[in-house]
């Protein structure tokens, strides 16, 4: 026989804290959650289990902002290097670059004469 608890719950709608809770219990996903029993049992567990991880570590949550951030600056760094190292490395190898509308990249295989840019009197 299973060990079962029965107990019921009132939400007062006209109170902002118990109809919002109304609403996403009447949204929710009814495949991830067919009935409220689990609906209600895996939300508990999650605030009480995040609530004990705060309290043992109070810097939890601006440690995940942080490590969130710092993954997105990476991940913008990345994105820009890998635009822009064909380019970097293009240049020295002394090919001209062609900039495509779509950030992709092209070398060109004529060589160019830069000669006339370079000041010869700072080469002594």
């Amino acid at each position: 026989m299973p060990n079962l608890k029965n107990t019921n719950i009132r939400f007062n709608l006209d109170k902002p804290l118990f109809k919002s809770a109304w609403d996403y219990m009447q949204s929710v996903d009814k495949s991830e959650f067919p009935s409220h029993s689990i609906l209600i049992a895996k939300a508990v567990n999650e605030f009480f289990e995040r609530r004990t991880k705060i309290k043992a570590e109070p810097f939890l949550e601006s440690r995940e902002r942080e490590e969130k951030f710092t993954g997105d600056i990476i991940g913008t760094v990345k994105t820009e290097l890998e635009k822009y190292i064909p380019v970097y490395l293009a240049g020295l190898s002394g090919r001209s670059i062609v900039l495509s509308t779509e950030n992709s990249t092209e070398i060109a295989n004529d060589e160019v004469d830069n000669s006339d840019l370079i000041d010869m009197d700072f080469a002594g």
